[in-house]
């Protein structure tokens, strides 16, 4: 079986990355959105996000405002696509741009810099 990466972005949480297999990928979405899941653009060339369609209507906790201005309620998985649009892991830039983007402001450098060595980018 293929696996992926991919991103979880919970409310309150720094983002982590989690490896899907291909095959229980709208299986896990579901599990983690709660129900049906939407898209949206992260602003991430290749990534869209997923969240729970009611998240707002059913009173979900907020997330993140995403790049164009809605707020996310609930959970959150980003997932990198290719070309001809089937679902593929995130690279070591989309993921720090990701974490970038989704982490709130109090997280810890030692986190950022494990994605940093991760990506080959500082080697300690």
């Amino acid at each position: 079986m293929r696996s992926i990466t991919v991103m979880i972005v919970e409310p309150k949480k720094a983002p982590y990355t989690k490896t899907i297999e291909v095959e229980r990928l709208g299986e896990e979405l579901s599990n983690l959105v709660g129900g049906t899941a939407e898209s949206f653009p992260v602003g991430v060339k290749g990534v869209y996000g997923y969240c729970n369609d009611e998240g707002k209507i059913k009173g979900f906790p907020v997330n993140r405002q995403v790049y164009y201005g809605d707020i996310i309620h609930g959970n959150m998985m980003l997932i990198a696509f290719d070309e001809e649009d089937e679902p593929i892991s995130l690279n070591c830039f989309q993921s720090m741009e990701l974490m970038r983007r989704f982490t709130d402001t109090d997280i810890s450098e030692a986190i950022y810099r494990e994605y940093l060595k991760e990506c080959g980018i500082i080697i300690e």
